[in-house]
């Protein structure tokens, strides 16, 4: 069960695309939706729905025409582009479909990294880094480069990756899309843990309808809202 604290809360979001000559698509319809402190959220609905673009609104990546984002009850969909970039590092984890790890650098590197630049110190920050690895069953590939790992061990760095700082809400959009099936339920029991164990909220975009019954609940979004 979460606790009753909101991490998370999307407030009459609403965001349209031009395309071309072409009329103006609108994506989200005043969109309301409240991720609580340890809760796990499956976000469903088929592609073009526009669950990429709530969550990349949620996570300050993209803006959005009308609307708030509250993250611990502050409004920060005004904030400008850098101080976006500062909150993300501290308070946002985000996982991609795809792992998007640095090649040229080593595992345990890869986790170092976003903690460098929260201005921690390095022997912090590779400590923290071989702490995350051994969770998530890697801890013996800290000093491998990443593209001699399989994609579900990327996949996993990748969702330690985006621990590192402990942020308050963790986002994933399809985290399990090109995995088989033991990798997609690692992947998602590992965030699932997370959450539990370091009081943030998860809300993960997918269409794997395992993945999604293991959440505390799933809600689908269709014609621009969420139901």
């Amino acid at each position: 069960m979460s606790n009753s604290t909101v991490v998370l809360d999307l407030k009459n979001i609403k965001k349209s695309y031009s395309q071309g000559d072409r009329a103006t698509v609108e994506v989200l319809k005043d969109v309301n939706f409240s991720l609580c402190c340890g809760e796990t959220v499956a976000l469903l609905g088929p592609s073009g729905a526009g669950k990429s673009t709530l969550l990349h609104i949620a996570a300050l990546l993209e803006g959005c025409d009308n609307g708030s984002v509250f993250i611990d009850g502050v409004d920060y969909s005004s904030l400008k582009d850098r101080e976006k970039t500062n909150l993300r590092l501290l308070k946002i984890g985000f996982v991609y479909q795809f792992h998007h790890l640095l090649p040229e650098f080593t595992v345990a590197e890869n986790l170092m990294l976003p903690q460098l630049l929260a201005q921690k110190p390095a022997q912090q920050a590779r400590n923290t880094a071989i702490e995350l690895l051994k969770k998530v069953g890697l801890g013996d590939k800290a000093d491998q480069r990443t593209n001699l790992l399989s994609g579900g061990e990327q996949q996993r760095v990748a969702v330690a990756r985006a621990l590192v700082n402990s942020p308050r809400v963790m986002i994933a959009d399809e985290p399990t899309g090109n995995l088989d099936e033991k990798n997609a339920v690692i992947v998602a029991q590992e965030l699932i843990n997370c959450a539990k164990a370091k009081t943030m909220g998860v809300i993960i975009a997918t269409h794997n309808v395992r993945l999604a019954s293991m959440m505390d609940r799933q809600v689908t979004m269709q014609g621009g809202k969420l139901q």
